[in-house]
């Protein structure tokens, strides 16, 4: 028989937790932002997880964070261009043409890789011509 070490749950979740992935993304942030201890913080997230959950963590957290990140690009192309004062109140463009200017800026910067300040200069710029035209 082999003399392999029987592992807790807790203790296979705190190591999970402890690997350089989740320690970056999840434990760090939360620490951080709620003055913990790392050590802390990993507490409080294994006692709330069963293993279950914890083994789909990383996919669901990955895909809330691209989510987010889009959704709060989009809000700050709409306050740095003054997107809806320009569609929405003074109407000098209409809402599809500023909604397709932000959203070719937000698809650079995610998918493309591409500079904020570039694509949001590109879009200022399409913004000014479409004004001109009108």
């Amino acid at each position: 028989m082999g003399g392999g070490t029987i592992v807790g749950k807790d203790e296979m979740k705190r190591r999970i937790f402890e690997s350089y992935k989740y320690a970056e993304d999840l434990v760090k942030p939360l620490a951080e932002t709620y003055e913990l201890k790392d050590e802390e913080a990993v507490e409080e997230i294994i006692d709330k997880l069963d293993m279950l959950r914890l083994q789909g963590l990383h996919p669901r957290y990955e895909r809330m964070r691209k989510e987010t990140r889009r959704r709060m690009l989009k809000e700050k192309v709409n306050l740095d261009l003054h997107l809806p004062l320009i569609s929405d109140c003074l109407q000098i463009i209409d809402k599809e043409t500023t909604d397709q200017i932000r959203e070719e800026i937000v698809k650079n910067v995610i998918e493309n890789d591409k500079k904020y300040e570039e694509v949001l200069e590109e879009g200022k710029n399409k913004i000014k011509e479409k004004m001109k035209t009108k």
